[in-house]
């Protein structure tokens, strides 16, 4: 074996090398572990301290130092077997104080694998079949293997298997294209079965259902999805799974594979409206409501809807526009797009719509091909989208790039181009979801689409949430900065949820509709899993059910607060954390030293909480007390004793009460401290003295369990027997067992709290 060989290092798996098809031999599992660590940091030098601190946290070794360059030593004489010792540094090279990986992109199958997925996205079925099964061929098992629970690892795990699952999906919709879908079928079951909220899932398997002639099937298994939805994160379908549902009602043509014959085109009517006429402006007959339209879904929506309608009256009369929905998760938003897509579809209007994604955001222009490719696709369109300039926007949408890859200009252009040719045909209204998630090259092309369509029959109608990640570079708020219809959605009023209640339940007590409101905050998504729920079960809205609501409205709002706040920045998640564990104590001051923020990106975080409505400003609380239990239910039992620690060393300085610092000490850590117990002794006496003997024997008894008490534990013990006594003459008290157990007991050296 020559060391001439390509290296090959697999991390899909177990953690191995190769050359030429020879495993090498790597040491032990902590060896292993830092070539796989530097392998994490993708060529970036990793310092020797974090190294160390990665691969030896929980067991550190006497001289950490000597134990790093001692496993470099080693996996170098194993990686370059042929090289004199003080030559070997080609692969594991030293850098920046620490040491980095330098080898080919190829060399590393987890990285191969990425490029292979984003490769198949721009190809063909036949071409992207073979790429991404190759791609998954890759993997031997779960990607680092066996370092599934270290925390450096974590995140590359994460990250390479929701990549795996994302070509194990796209790869099943190009065999859908190629194969007999009833043979797929059982491989998109179990698809579905392995991760049942990944809608795109449903979607291929409806798909598949559908192609298979299985109509009935495939609709079941599309409600299937919006039942787990609803029973498991309280949302409604997608947009992909809406429009498939739709399109199997209506045996649309575009279910079809690519590969089956044309159908006969036929004849519009007013389910199908005509491809590529438009209609002037004079003859577009009176128009009903849109096809499917629910009015109570929009309630209170009425300033949304007449903008959107004037938006779309626009277009009837040849001119464009942008408006911009913005809300927190469950105000509405995609609701209203939904509206607007029916009601354009209702007056022969041409319709583009994307969903952007977290998962995709990385992919150039995966939102421009959402909009875009089922045009370029469409035989029909072939002479629409051939026009001159468009060469650069065809190519953008039959490849996967990014910027470094083209002429960003030029591009941005050709795609104007592309869209002002649609809508010549008729006016063209881009729905976009999810902004906030689109990837750059998207981004910039829609922003430099809104400045251009004033004079052109294109209208963009935009969805985003505040406080979720941007896109970078400011994008976004240049898109919506100069927005004259950019509609913040409020949440619901009393009376418009009394109108829900009612049409859901019949009429309600008031207290109940009190409870519905207050509960939800007013947000419709939850007030409509709420009221699902208690439309199940059949339960009456009269006041004996108020606890009922409270129930329901506490786990919706759980889960969406946990969805959201996973996908907030680390700073906004640390002060959402310290105002759930300072509760009525937070303020400006405490919250900068309890999460240890400057004040700057405190006032950054606060504002984004703000912004995403789960707090309120000034002082900072959160808008619904069940929203701030969902943040502390959060946090480890280990988190949440560090938390009251700080708290406690904050507060005390600021002169709070001892009841309020004893609530942080009977969470805090016990570590033998003599402030603490006197802490907890002072809260236990306000505590007693205030008739609260619940509380006050508690804080006793957690004095007690402090370690290293030491001479004051006959004290404490005392005080607790007291208390005890007091409350129950017909029984021992616990505590005076104790004491009379202890071997030396006396008289204490302070008097216990008296009785009386």
């Amino acid at each position: 074996m020559g060391e001439t060989a390509p290296l090959e290092l697999h991390v899909l798996g177990a953690v191995t090398a190769t050359r030429d098809g020879v495993v090498l031999p790597l040491g032990g599992k902590r060896q292993r572990a830092v070539l796989a660590a530097l392998v994490v940091a993708r060529g970036q030098a990793v310092h020797l301290d974090r190294l160390a601190d990665w691969v030896w946290a929980e067991a550190p070794p006497t001289n950490v130092v000597a134990a790093v360059q001692s496993s470099i030593s080693l996996l170098r004489r194993h990686l370059e077997p042929a090289a004199a010792a003080r030559r070997r540094g080609t692969v594991i090279a030293s850098a920046g104080g620490g040491y980095a990986l330098r080898v080919a992109d190829d060399a590393v199958d987890a990285w191969r694998f990425e490029r292979a997925v984003s490769r198949a996205a721009g190809l063909r079925p036949v071409a992207a079949a073979e790429e991404l099964r190759a791609a998954l061929d890759l993997w031997t098992g779960p990607a680092f293997a066996e370092y599934d629970d270290q925390p450096w690892a974590a995140p590359e795990i994460v990250r390479l298997h929701e990549l795996r699952d994302l070509a194990r999906e796209r790869l099943l919709a190009a065999r859908l294209e190629l194969d007999d879908p009833a043979l797929l079928i059982g491989d998109l079951e179990a698809l579905v079965a392995e991760s049942p909220l990944r809608e795109e899932r449903w979607r291929l398997l409806a798909l598949g259902l559908y192609r298979a002639q299985r109509q009935a099937d495939a609709l079941a298994a599309l409600r299937r999805a919006r039942e787990t939805l609803a029973d498991t994160l309280g949302v409604d379908p997608g947009p992909g799974l809406r429009a498939i549902e739709q399109q199997v009602l209506l045996q649309a043509t575009t279910l079809d594979a690519r590969g089956s014959p044309p159908e006969p085109p036929a004849p519009p009517d007013d389910r199908t409206p005509p491809r590529a006429t438009m209609v002037p402006p004079s003859q577009h007959p009176p128009r009903p409501a849109a096809a499917g339209a629910d009015v109570r879904l929009l309630v209170e929506r009425d300033e949304e809807v007449d903008t959107i309608n004037g938006l779309l009256d626009g277009l009837d009369h040849g001119s464009g526009g942008l408006v911009v929905l913005e809300g927190p998760m469950g105000r509405g938003k995609t609701r209203l797009l939904a509206h607007a897509s029916g009601e354009a579809r209702s007056r022969g209007l041409a319709v583009a719509s994307a969903r952007s994604s977290a998962v995709e955001q990385p992919f150039g222009f995966g939102v421009v091909r959402q909009l875009f490719q089922p045009l370029v696709e469409d035989p029909s369109q072939l002479e629409t989208v051939q026009v001159d300039g468009t060469e650069l926007a065809r190519d953008v949408l039959q490849h996967v790039c990014d910027d470094s890859d083209v002429d960003g200009f030029a591009v941005l252009h050709s795609l104007f181009r592309l869209t002002v040719a649609v809508a010549a045909d008729r006016p063209l209204l881009i729905l976009v979801d999810d902004l906030h998630w689109t990837d750059v090259a998207s981004m910039r092309f829609l922003a430099y689409l809104a400045k251009r369509i004033a004079d052109h029959p294109v209208a963009i109608l935009v969805a985003l949430r505040p406080g979720e990640a941007d896109v970078g570079d400011g994008l976004v708020d240049a898109l919506v900065v100069d927005c004259r219809n950019h509609l913040r959605l409020a949440p619901l009023s009393h009376d418009a949820t009394r109108t829900l209640v009612e049409d859901r339940l019949g009429p309600a007590a008031g207290a109940f509709v009190d409870v519905c409101h207050r509960t939800t905050d007013g947000n419709p998504l939850l007030l409509e899993q709420v009221l699902g729920a208690l439309a199940c079960e059949s339960i009456p809205p009269d006041v004996s059910h108020c606890d009922t609501v409270r129930a329901l409205g506490s786990r919706a709002i759980s889960d969406v607060v946990s969805l959201r706040l996973r996908r907030m920045p680390a700073d906004a998640v640390a002060v959402a954390r310290s105002v759930a564990v300072l509760g009525a104590d937070a303020d400006i001051g405490t919250l900068v030293r309890i999460a240890d923020l400057s004040d700057a990106r405190m006032l950054d975080a606060l504002d984004l909480l703000v912004r995403s409505d789960l707090l309120r400003d000034d002082p900072p609380r959160f808008v619904h007390p069940v929203v701030g239990d969902a943040v502390y239910a959060m946090m480890s039992a280990a988190e949440r004793s560090i938390h009251h620690e700080r708290a406690i060393a904050v507060l005390r300085p600021l002169g709070v009460p001892p009841d309020r610092l004893g609530a942080h000490a009977l969470e805090a850590p016990r570590r033998g401290d003599g402030a603490t117990v006197a802490l907890l002794r002072a809260a236990a006496r306000d505590a007693l003295g205030r008739g609260a003997g619940d509380l006050g024997r508690r804080l006793l008894q957690r004095a007690i369990e402090e370690p290293a008490l030491g001479l004051e534990r006959e004290d404490v013990l005392a005080e607790l027997a007291a208390a005890e006594s007091h409350e129950s003459t017909t029984r021992p008290s616990r505590a005076l067992v104790d004491i009379l157990d202890e071997p030396d007991h006396g008289a204490p050296s302070a008097d216990p709290i008296p009785s009386a």
